[in-house]
């Protein structure tokens, strides 16, 4: 059996509480993504979802506001198609080191 890593995008956006005291200019914060909040009466109805990011895990969404409170939201990810176009630029690298370093030079 083959096996690849797996390249995860999201899929969508939902908005799990409104929240209230919201204006416009306030954004989203999504690593890797681009996100504008739908405002209506204080209110966050929507998400316009300008670009998808790309992720190994599940990614930290932050509203930046100085007045509203209250709102949740959270994404499904999909897995990417691994032979689709994927931009370098778009690519994220993790490197694991943990233990001890085995290659050290005694005098």
């Amino acid at each position: 059996m083959d096996t690849y890593p797996k390249i995860l995008e999201i899929d969508e956006v939902n908005i799990d509480n409104t929240g209230q005291g919201y204006n416009d200019g306030d954004t989203i914060i999504c690593p890797g993504a681009e996100m504008d909040p739908i405002i209506a009466d204080g209110r966050i109805i929507g998400v316009n979802l300008k670009k998808t990011g790309i992720y190994i895990d599940y990614p930290d969404i932050t509203i930046n506001t100085d007045t509203g409170a209250g709102a949740s939201i959270t994404v499904t990810l999909k897995t990417r198609d691994p032979d689709s176009d994927l931009l370098p630029a778009d690519m994220i690298e993790v490197i694991d080191c943990v233990g001890k370093n085995i290659y050290t030079v005694e005098s």
